[in-house]
């Protein structure tokens, strides 16, 4: 789940909503686009958290990614074979 700063939020949102007529407001970046619109923030809002809380493929495809990398190395252990020049020696105290 998303970490949630509301008192953040709320402090931006007052700033942004008491910035008043008179005064040129700078706007919110919303994927690269600054926009003042009230309409076009509301929507930019429900955009974010509309991504932010649907679920997206890059969870599959870590899934797939880490199968993948898992075979690969249960393939490559299997297929080592033990040196015959080998020794162990004894663990010392």
């Amino acid at each position: 789940m998303a970490e949630v700063d509301a008192n953040g939020f709320w402090k931006l949102m007052n700033k942004r909503r008491h910035c008043g007529k008179s005064k040129l407001c700078s706007g919110i970046n919303f994927k690269g686009t600054v926009v003042r619109d009230p309409k076009v923030i509301t929507d930019g809002w429900a955009d974010y958290f509309r991504d932010l809380y649907t679920p997206s493929d890059i969870a599959d495809d870590y899934i797939d990614w880490e199968r993948s990398v898992t075979a690969e190395v249960q393939d490559t252990i299997a297929s080592l074979e033990p040196d015959r020049n080998a020794t162990v020696l004894p663990d010392t105290p």
